[in-house]
C-alpha cells in the first residue's frame, strides 16, 4: 500500500481523482468540502491514511490559496476543508483490511486465536456501509457547525478546477502503469 501510494504521488494520479471528484461534485463550500472528503477517503482506502491525508493536503491548500487570491477565500472555510481532509483519511482506512494497520491487526487476531477468518470482501461489506455513514455525519457536522451558513460558492470555480485538469494534460503512460498496477492489486486482494 505504502508503494502504491509513492506511485500515486510521483505521477500526480491522486490530484487528478481529487480535481475529477471535485469536479463531479460541485464547488460550493458544502460540495468542495464532500468532494474532498470522498475522494480522501477513497485513496484512504487503499493506502496509508497519513499518506492520503499529506496528499489531498498540498490539493486543498492550492484550492484555497486560488480563492485567496480571488477575494472568495475565508478562514472557516480552510478550516473546514483541512479537517475534512483529517476525518475522511480516518474514516476511509475503515473501509478496507489494507486501509489502515488496526484492521489488519484485528483481522489476525481473530484468526490466529479464534480461528475466525475474515477476507478482504467480508471486511469491505461491513467497512465500507459504516465509511460511508461516518463520511455522512462527518460532512454533516462539519458544513453546519463548522463552516457555518451555507455561502455562495466561487463564481469561476468550476473553471478553476478545469484549468487544473488541463494543466495535469492528458494522463501519461506512467500514470495508466500505476492505474493498471492499483487496479490488479485491488482485484487480488478482493480475490484471495
Amino acid at each position: 500500500g505504502f508503494l502504491i501510494a509513492m506511485a500515486i504521488e510521483r505521477w500526480d494520479l491522486h490530484r487528478r481523482v481529487a480535481l475529477h471528484t471535485v469536479r463531479v461534485v460541485g464547488v460550493s463550500p458544502r460540495r468542495l468540502v464532500l468532494g474532498f472528503m470522498l475522494a480522501t477517503a477513497f485513496l484512504s482506502a487503499w493506502i496509508s491514511n497519513t499518506a492520503a491525508a499529506m496528499m489531498m493536503v498540498t490539493i486543498g491548500l492550492a484550492v484555497l490559496s486560488q480563492l485567496d487570491r480571488d477575494g472568495q477565500g475565508d478562514g472557516a472555510l480552510g478550516t473546514t476543508l483541512m479537517l475534512s481532509i483529517a476525518y475522511a483519511a480516518s474514516i476511509g482506512g475503515l473501509a478496507t483490511l489494507i486501509g489502515t494497520p488496526p484492521n489488519a491487526i484485528l483481522a489476525g487476531v481473530l484468526e490466529s486465536r479464534y480461528g475466525y477468518h475474515i477476507g478482504f470482501a467480508r471486511w469491505m461489506s461491513f467497512g465500507v456501509p459504516l465509511s460511508l455513514l461516518l463520511l455522512a455525519l462527518s460532512w454533516w457536522y462539519l458544513t453546519r457547525w463548522v463552516l457555518g451558513p451555507q455561502r455562495k460558492g466561487p463564481d469561476d470555480g468550476d473553471q478553476v478546477i478545469v484549468q487544473a485538469l488541463q494543466g495535469l494534460g492528458p494522463m501519461t503512460a506512467q500514470e495508466w502503469r500505476v492505474l493498471l498496477v492499483f487496479g490488479l492489486v485491488v482485484l487480488g486482494w478482493l480475490l484471495q
